[in-house]
């Protein structure tokens, strides 16, 4: 995580990609954290009343905060909320044609990465928790904006390939699949963007 953004900053930027806050921002601005503030697992988001997605990227330069997480509460999302949260996924990524949405970025506070899948279309994936082995292969990856807003873009390691265990949508044992490329990558900055108070509370 690179702290180089004040909140004032960062709401601002979130602001400005048409994302609105509202009373998290006007609380946290003039403070010296780097953290937005996310207790709830839907926010208002203007794409659900028809009007162009707010896709609000994550830029590299803060974290989210979701507050507690918990495996118990995450079980029991109703279809509905991950109906929602799938769609919100679906729009940014169409819009902007990519891959990989972090659940923060479409409004949802909860630790998931949206990944593509071919067979299954974009498949949400909860808590996911890098299984290391410490024999993984790693890459160079170039970390960008893909709505074009932020050009910074930021150059990270990210391991090619990796055990992720998760929570299934539909159950409550932890699954485990090998992810690889792009979905290795998602899961990685997934766990970058998210403040580690949260992956403390669910990872064993």
């Amino acid at each position: 995580m690179t702290n180089a953004l004040p909140v004032s900053d960062a709401c601002a930027w979130l602001h400005g990609v048409g994302v609105d806050l509202g009373s998290v921002c006007a609380v946290l601005e003039g403070t010296e954290s780097s953290f937005i503030s996310m207790h709830a697992a839907v926010l208002p988001w203007g794409g659900d009343s028809g009007d162009e997605p707010e896709c609000a990227f994550w830029n590299g330069t803060f974290q989210w905060d979701l507050g507690p997480c918990s495996h118990f509460s995450m079980s029991r999302l109703s279809r509905a909320t991950m109906a929602e949260a799938t769609s919100r996924a679906v729009a940014c990524a169409a819009r902007h044609s990519t891959d990989c949405i972090l659940g923060p970025e479409v409004g949802i506070g909860l630790p998931a990465v949206f990944a593509y899948d071919a067979a299954a279309g974009m498949r949400l994936v909860l808590a996911p928790r890098p299984i290391v082995t410490g024999d993984e292969e790693w890459a160079t990856v170039r970390v960008a904006d893909p709505s074009g807003r932020d050009h910074s873009g930021k150059v990270v390691r990210m391991r090619q390939q990796m055990e992720v265990e998760f929570l299934p949508l539909h159950g409550k044992r932890l699954e485990t699949e090998t992810f690889s490329g792009n979905d290795a990558f998602c899961v990685q900055l997934a766990r970058r963007a998210i403040s580690a108070e949260c992956w403390t509370a669910i990872d064993y």
